[in-house]
């Protein structure tokens, strides 16, 4: 049942948010939210729910000894990441094999369905309360309740915002109503991040992949695939994340962004501060900087590539992802050496210069992550470099559609020009609320044709 489908507008989520607003302020309104989080894991698939179960159960079991004091508690730390550990990397991995597929569908297509709704985030969820506890980050207690509803919150399993303990726990305890900027701005995420979805990742991936099925675009075929690639992750993924925070504020959570712009970035660094915030954030505060840094220029790029070899493999069991990481830690590596000896301070670049630069980068990378197999990516990439020719324009409009490359500009041109859905005070005036009415009502007229938001899979 994902956000973007008639079921969840006109029956759960209207069901959940009647009942959370009649409880909300009682000790009701945690139940009837547990009740939610188990009533949507068992709309997508209820054949996971008890091992879902068993592993949250058992990570609680694990937390409680170690907030007790009960036994040594590194060894119930390490055995608890051990089991989320194994139980990720099975479902994540083995059932790929098992599928007889190598790769995750990046286009717009049905995820594996061997594989448990939202187990990369449940399972770093759960992860990351574990290691908060160990460096006693003022988590003093945890129920059982509260920990299943932290796991399995419906807001955000299916595709995050990784969350932390600490962020969400009042939420969790569902004892304040929401406030009314909570509700005005809940229902402005999601009436943009649908029409992010609806009206513009999901138009361009179409076409996207008609243009891809060509094979033979040249040099200009390649760079419209993948910026119209580049516009449709953005745009599908920032919906979604868009959506989740708005459903979130409607029943009392105050759930992180997960973008910032990031095509506006000028360099490796800055990008990974915009892109997908909580994975970032995660994996710079678990995996970075628990390596250790000391004073070694070499340990800080060891770092760095385990860290993005680290979130390749997060996406999927693909040489493709874990080429996707491995490039981005060679952008990043450079990036700091680069500081390191000064040459970035030496050599000013244009600030727009810098800015398709690292954009240009960035697609680059994204022939990895969008191919299916190793030899699609290096297709890809040997169009990008010119190895395939410069590429008949006509033909590759002829197949994409003379309309893709509107999208494409006019998709970027958005990233550029207008600032993120978050950073928009929403006035409660007349217009904005005809505006957004219009923007929703049109957006749930396209459902119909709409695909599953890419992460899912993740």
């Amino acid at each position: 049942m994902p956000f973007n489908s008639y079921p969840f507008f006109f029956v759960f989520f209207p069901v959940v948010s009647a009942g959370w607003w009649w409880w909300s302020g009682t000790p009701g309104a945690k139940w009837w939210l547990l009740g939610a989080n188990i009533a949507f894991l068992l709309c997508w698939d209820y054949r996971y729910v008890p091992l879902l179960a068993a592993v949250i159960f058992l990570t609680w079991l694990v937390a409680r000894r170690m907030l007790d004091g009960i036994g040594d508690s590194r060894r119930w730390f390490v055995l608890g990441l051990g089991l989320l550990a194994i139980n990720w990397a099975c479902f994540k991995y083995l059932s790929v094999v098992v599928a007889g597929s190598t790769s995750a569908s990046t286009d717009g297509g049905a995820r594996v369905s061997m594989m448990p709704l939202g187990i990369s985030f449940i399972t770093f969820n759960l992860a990351s309360l574990l290691i908060d506890i160990s460096r006693r980050r003022g988590i003093r207690g945890v129920t059982l309740r509260e920990c299943f509803s932290f796991a399995t919150c419906f807001p955000y399993v299916m595709a995050g915002p990784l969350v932390r303990w600490n962020d969400v726990q009042p939420g969790l305890e569902g004892t304040a109503p929401a406030r009314r900027d909570q509700v005005v701005r809940g229902f402005f995420l999601i009436s943009i991040g649908l029409g992010k979805k609806v009206l513009i990742a999901d138009p361009i991936g179409m076409r996207l992949n008609h243009l891809l099925t060509f094979g033979d675009g040249g040099m200009v075929g390649t760079w419209l695939a993948m910026s119209a690639f580049a516009a449709q992750i953005y745009f599908d993924f920032s919906g979604y994340s868009d959506m989740a925070v708005g459903v979130g504020s409607l029943v009392g959570f105050d759930l992180p962004q997960n973008f910032s712009s990031p095509y506006r970035a000028i360099n490796p660094a800055e990008f990974w501060r915009r892109w997908h915030m909580s994975l970032s954030a995660w994996v710079r505060d678990y995996v970075y900087l628990s390596l250790g840094l000391g004073r070694s220029r070499a340990r800080a790029i060891f770092n760095t590539f385990i860290a993005m070899l680290l979130i390749g493999l997060w996406h999927g069991a693909a040489w493709t992802f874990l080429l996707w990481g491995f490039y981005h830690a060679c952008l990043l590596s450079i990036y700091h050496v680069s500081q390191m000896i000064g040459y970035t301070r030496s050599m000013r670049v244009p600030p727009l210069m810098a800015r398709l630069g690292m954009f240009a980068a960035v697609t680059i990378g994204w022939a990895l992550f969008r191919a299916d197999s190793l030899s699609s990516s290096g297709h890809l990439i040997a169009g990008m470099v010119g190895l395939q020719g410069p590429g008949d324009l006509r033909l590759v409009l002829n197949h994409a559609g003379r309309i893709l490359p509107l999208l494409v500009v006019f998709a970027l041109a958005i990233t550029q020009l207008l600032p993120e859905p978050y950073e928009v005070r929403v006035a409660p005036a007349r217009w904005a609320a005809v505006s957004l009415g219009t923007l929703f009502a049109v957006s749930l007229m396209n459902i119909g044709d709409s695909n599953p938001f890419l992460y899912l899979q993740f």
